[in-house]
């Protein structure tokens, strides 16, 4: 309590001055919260302090502004009356609609978020105001600060910097071209200030606190006000470039400071299983549905606080109240980003609202839900703020997501082409849809330096390494850090599309806490793989709805305790939907002792599988078959018969022998060389490798 008392005393005197170090000190009125009628200001303060902000709301939004003055707030109104090319505004306010030709873009610029639409825009004109609501919408790439515009406000939190232009095709993917070159990633306020982006990082904070401001997220409140021993959280800005140029900005609380149990109570919440999202996949491509994506805007900020939070302004700004020079302090009315406890409250607040639109939760995955009709099943795939829906009626489908869009703000992206890194690819002519990561790939090899790395057939690298290396050869900090961010990359490959490193991945990982050289030149050995395969995707076909599976182990092959491998495949919709390289808990002593772990944990699986598909109302699929090549374990697990030798593993077989008499599993035998698990199991030759994948490619259930 001293410690937070202390940290009290030195807040009120850091905010005790007129000015922060960066000069934009601002006064409140009596300390009210900021104005609850936000959607239509374009932009908050990123330390919003005044007791409440002039809205453009006071004017009529449908009629332009053609008004050249700035007004209390510093927002100037743009209009454009039509859609238009090469000519940019200078420093009037409307664009000459006589010289624009039509069928161009209009792109809406604000430091750091473009949006554009094609074509003729509506000749009553479009006010900055609703600019901006086009901006919340189109989510279009950002073309970057190509002209400094004097009329803009130079405060950075009381408007974005948007400005309304217009570019041909391509004047627009050039200036695309130029905002993604690569740029240094500032860690706090203070760096994104000094940047050579400074600008835009400036109107990304500005479209944050927009964004917060108009969820209510917090109210300002005196210091004095605060109870006594009470924590008072850092804030700080998280900054990002995305994929497709945009500059990005969040604001997160110091959640490390927080007691469990105290300052919070439960923090988990689920994700879905990357699986889950495979499965989506194959289950549309199959019926032929439309899958949609759709992105939660500020998901957390939806999520009511569960008890009192008290934060410092966001930086860069100082926060008093006018009348009496008292500091101010950000009282949470929302979650935020950073709280140990708000991915638990949003996951709470979206279940509640789906439970009461009728949808009904998985047990095997509790992040997918399942929405019956008669005989009209809808299917929706949550990864926290991303999510997926298909079903079996547009009609429904289009109902479904509009009652989503209604209880929360959501950008609707349409068909998924792209979701957490995975690119996503449909044929409906051919009735196909592929996932890939290509984009991921090469963000990879271009992060690491190896985008001319000498390509290489296979990712293995010899035999298994011992994690017990020379002193000596351990690796220092900066590249322990490095190597554990290139396994970690390495591994989300493999755990989404990338099957061919499931068992590279497995290996790089467990050398994670103690890194020795060997393990980067493997490391990077993987890398050039990727180098020469960036593309490797995982295709399901319409029509095929039969799930098999391929099931294998090695022998003893770990240098340190000599354990042995599970490889695992498992087919939907002529694609794969599951599959991995996952070490035995148990030290097999014979080949058969192996395979009858490898066959027992792909026997959970696949109970697992169907049980999932029931739960979405699918047929069953009748009896799995599971494919190995050892015989003896086929013998063992599939017949009444007990063995000396594998007495001690009885409770494994027993439990294979049990799902085959219910007619759950199936067990066939598959000559080595169609064992397709095996590339799960072990580094193999290039010739053998390849021969795996084109039959995996190949494969048709």
């Amino acid at each position: 309590m001293q410690q937070d008392n202390l940290a009290r005393e030195k807040l009120r005197l850091e905010l005790d001055g007129h000015e922060d170090e960066h000069g934009n000190g601002q006064d409140l009125g009596d300390g009210d919260a900021p104005s609850p009628h936000l959607p239509s200001t374009p932009a908050g303060s990123s330390s919003e302090t005044h007791a409440s902000s002039p809205s453009p709301s006071s004017s009529n939004p449908t009629e332009p502004d053609t008004s050249a003055s700035t007004g209390s707030s510093g927002m100037r109104r743009l209009q454009v009356t039509r859609a238009s090319t090469r000519g940019k505004p200078t420093s009037d306010d409307h664009i000459d609609v006589n010289l624009v030709p039509a069928n161009l873009e209009v792109t809406m610029n604000d430091r750091g978020r473009a949006h554009a639409t094609t074509g003729r825009v509506e000749p009553s004109g479009l006010s900055f105001t609703q600019l901006a609501e086009i901006a919340d919408q189109a989510q279009l790439p950002c073309p970057g600060d190509t002209e400094d515009f004097a009329h803009v406000a130079e405060d950075p939190f009381t408007v974005p910097r948007a400005h309304a232009y217009v570019t041909t095709t391509h004047e627009h993917h050039g200036i695309l071209e130029e905002t993604n070159q690569a740029i240094k990633i500032p860690n706090t306020y203070d760096e994104a200030m000094s940047s050579p982006q400074r600008e835009e990082w400036k109107g990304a904070c500005s479209k944050e606190m927009y964004n917060l401001r108009k969820h209510n997220v917090y109210i300002l409140v005196p210091l004095s006000s605060v109870p006594e021993g009470e924590k008072i959280l850092g804030t700080k800005f998280v900054f990002k470039k995305t994929l497709d140029g945009r500059f990005k900005a969040r604001l997160v609380v110091g959640g490390h400071r927080q007691e469990p149990g105290q300052d919070y109570g439960r923090s988990y919440a689920p994700v879905c299983r990357i699986g889950s999202i495979r499965m989506t996949c194959a289950i549309g491509c199959h019926n032929n549905w439309p899958i949609y994506q759709l992105d939660v805007v500020g998901a957390f900020l939806n999520a009511l606080c569960d008890r009192d939070v008290y934060v410092r302004p966001a930086p860069g700004t100082s926060a008093k109240n006018s009348a009496t020079g008292e500091p101010m302090v950000y009282k949470l009315e929302r979650s935020l980003y950073g709280l140990s406890q708000s991915h638990a409250l949003w996951n709470d607040t979206l279940d509640e609202s789906l439970t009461v639109l009728g949808w009904k939760r998985t047990q095997s995955d509790p992040c997918v839900y399942v929405y019956t009709s008669g005989n009209i099943i809808v299917i929706l795939t949550v990864y926290v703020d991303d999510i997926l829906i298909t079903g079996g009626d547009q009609q429904l489908v289009d109902q479904k997501k509009k009652e989503l869009t209604d209880r929360f703000e959501m950008t609707d992206m349409g068909e998924v082409k792209r979701i957490l890194g995975i690119d996503v690819q449909r044929d409906y002519e051919q009735g196909t849809l592929a996932i890939s990561q290509e984009h991921y790939v090469n963000t990879l090899l271009e992060r690491f330096g190896m985008q001319e790395a000498n390509p290489v057939s296979t990712p293995g690298y010899g035999a298994e390494i011992s994690t017990n290396q020379p002193q000596d050869q351990i690796l220092g900090p900066t590249d322990k850090k490095i190597y554990q961010s290139m396994a970690g990359s390495i591994l989300y490959l493999a755990q989404c599309t990338r099957f061919d490193l499931s068992y590279a991945a497995l290996q790089l990982s467990k050398a994670c806490s103690n890194p020795a050289q060997v393990n980067m030149t493997a490391a990077k050995h993987v890398l050039r793989y990727l180098r020469g395969n960036p593309v490797l995707p995982i295709v399901y076909k319409r029509g095929q709805f039969r799930l098999a599976a391929f099931t294998d182990s090695s022998f003893g092959a770990n240098p340190d305790n000599g354990r042995s491998t599970t490889g695992y495949l498992f087919f939907l919709a002529g694609g794969l939907i599951s599959y991995g390289a996952k070490t035995q808990t148990l030290t097999a002593q014979s080949t058969v002792e192996a395979e009858i772990q490898a066959l027992s944990y792909s026997a959970r699986e696949a109970v697992y599988i169907s049980n999932f598909m029931t739960e979405l109302n699918f047929k069953t699929f009748g009896s799995v078959p599971i494919n190995s090549d050892s015989t003896g374990a086929l013998t063992v697990a599939g017949n009444a018969m007990h063995s000396q030798r594998t007495k001690h593993v009885a409770l494994r077989y027993f439990f294979i022998r049990e799902l085959v008499l219910r007619g759950q599993i199936t067990l066939h035998h598959r000559p080595s060389e169609h064992q397709l698990a095996d590339i799960a199991t072990k580094y193999l030759p290039k010739h053998r490798f390849a021969s795996i994948i084109q039959q995996i490619k190949d494969f048709s259930c």
